[in-house]
Parts: C-alpha cells; structure tokens; sequence
C-alpha cells in the first residue's frame, strides 16, 4: 500500500516539540486538508512525499529506505532518495533509525525509525522542516553542537525520539524500552560523568548508546562522535522529569 504525504508538514504522528518559553506543541493537521499551492510554486517543487512498501529483500534499513521514500515534483517527476542522501543509519538487533539529508531537493532532514520482522518496515517518520520550523536559542542544558535550531519529536509508550537540527546538522536523541539485541560495531567507552557508552567504530557511520534503567539511549544524525560523547554527558537519567533536557 502507498502513502501519501504533503511536503513541508510533519508526516504522520509528528509534532513540534517546543522546550522553551511555555510554548505548547502544535497539533498534527489533517493531510487531506493540506493545500500546498501558492503564487510563487515552481514546477521543480516536491508536492508529494510517497513512502512505498519496502522491498522484500533489503539487507538494512538504509537499503529499504532509497526504495521506499520517493519525492513527486509539481511537474510530475518522480525520484527516490539515494545512497548519497543517507546521512547516518543505525542498526541495533530488530530496529534500525536511519537519517536522510535532503537538503539538496527540500532543505529538511528526515529519521526513519525501521523494525524488522519478516523485512524492514517503518515503524515512525519525523520531518524536521528547516523552512518553515521555528528556531530556538535555549539548549535546555544539552550540549547541542549548534546554537540555533529547530525542534521535533516521535512518542509512543515505547518509542520516544527527539531530533534537533540547524540548517547544516542533524542530531536524534532515541529512548527505547530495553530490549536484547548484540553488537559487535562498537567499542565501550566511559563518559567523565561515569556512563558507559557503546561507540560505533565506523567513521563514517557515527552513533553511540547507552542503557539507563529500562532504557536503551541512542544519540544518531550527522555529527561527530565527540560532538555526541560530548551530549551524551549533558543527557539526564530517564528518571528526569524533564528527559532529554536537563533545565
């Protein structure tokens, strides 16, 4: 089956997270309500997101995804993501959390989070939107690599997923319910605040996590392993009222 999304909204069960100054979350809108025309459209602007059925055979969740997510251009183009828009992937057991860079086509970034069972399937989708989101200042305690940025989030009861991005740099912070999964990419690690993290040692694939509680904490996206160790140890427990901020 095909789903269709309108560009530059948040795609299903996706909101703004705003953290700071009181402000509350805007509402999820109807999509078939959405009018995406204007004046000034260009017939090289994507109109559609299509996400289709992932593939049968794909070996990773970044190989699903450059078959699944496909742009539908006002002039009735059509081109899937590709290798080269992959910005990160992380495979953890059954669950996988890739991020796409398509700045290039709509100047957002993407997470996919997958789960596989007979296949890799998308379990959630959060499109953090750099031209129409708002920017904020306060950190709320994280070390974030950037000082401006826009704010989005996934929850579920089992699944919560917060992703804060400038216009060049993406960074997801993922809290799973703990579950057993091996992996033998990473290299253990402990932070100056005492945790022990589980770095990937792929330098071009950086990701670490950790586990809190009943937690499992996975810090993704396009920066670096230090610029993550480093928000690492500015994360609160799980326990914290105000997870993933610290203020």
């Amino acid at each position: 089956m095909i789903k269709l999304f309108r560009n530059s909204i948040f795609i299903i069960f996706v909101v703004f997270f705003l953290i700071v100054g009181g402000c509350s979350k805007a509402e999820p809108k109807d999509i078939s309500q959405i009018n995406t025309h204007n004046n000034s459209e260009k017939s090289d602007e994507v109109e559609l997101v299509v996400i289709e059925e992932s593939p049968a055979r794909s070996t990773s969740p970044a190989n699903a995804a450059i078959h699944q997510y496909k742009f539908v251009f006002k002039n009735n183009s059509e081109k899937f993501i590709s290798k080269s828009e992959i910005a990160n992937e992380v495979i953890l057991g059954n669950k996988g959390i890739v991020t796409l860079d398509t700045q290039k086509i709509n100047n957002n970034f993407v997470l996919l989070h997958y789960e596989k069972e007979d296949k890799w399937n998308i379990s959630a989708l959060i499109d953090v939107d750099i031209n129409n989101g708002h920017f904020f200042e306060d950190k709320g305690g994280l070390n974030l690599p950037f000082n401006e940025f826009v704010v989005a989030k996934f929850t579920e009861s089992d699944l919560k997923t917060w992703a804060f991005s400038s216009k060049e740099k993406v960074v997801a912070i993922t809290k799973f319910a703990r579950y057993p999964f091996e992996n033998n990419k990473v290299k253990m690690q402990k932070t100056s605040d005492g945790k022990e993290i589980y770095v990937s040692e792929d330098p071009n694939n950086s990701y670490l996590y950790y586990f809190d509680s009943e937690f499992v904490i996975v810090i993704s996206g396009n920066i670096s392993i230090k610029e993550m160790r480093t928000l690492s140890e500015s994360i609160p427990s799980v326990n914290s009222i105000s997870f993933p901020m610290s203020t």
